[in-house]
């Protein structure tokens, strides 16, 4: 769904579970430092890291910020929200917002 949005110019604000730090812990991560940070965590086929670089390459620069919400590391399926998780909800949130208007 990011390529899209960067064929269009659009700045793009993604909340994404992380893995590699507390639960519940809301961060702003780095496209450019995603190899060596706190990895998102994808079962779609392509990664985030990937989509930031094919729209790098169809359309040149794209404009994203990236709000991780870190959870437990996935070791079975689950339905639901850990409790730390569901805190982060708000102040990831407010977060994004922040970032979406350029704060």
């Amino acid at each position: 769904m990011l390529l899209p949005l960067f064929a269009e110019g659009r700045r793009v604000v993604l909340i994404d579970a992380v893995i590699g730090a507390a639960p519940g812990t809301v961060m702003q991560l780095d496209p450019d430092a995603l190899a060596t940070g706190p990895a998102p965590v994808s079962s779609h086929g392509l990664g985030v890291r990937e989509a930031i670089a094919l729209g790098r390459t169809l359309y040149g620069a794209v404009a994203i910020a990236i709000v991780g919400i870190a959870i437990d590391p996935p070791r079975e399926a689950r339905v639901g929200l850990s409790a730390a998780v569901e805190a982060a909800i708000a102040p990831a949130s407010a977060l994004a917002s922040a970032l979406a208007t350029g704060g």
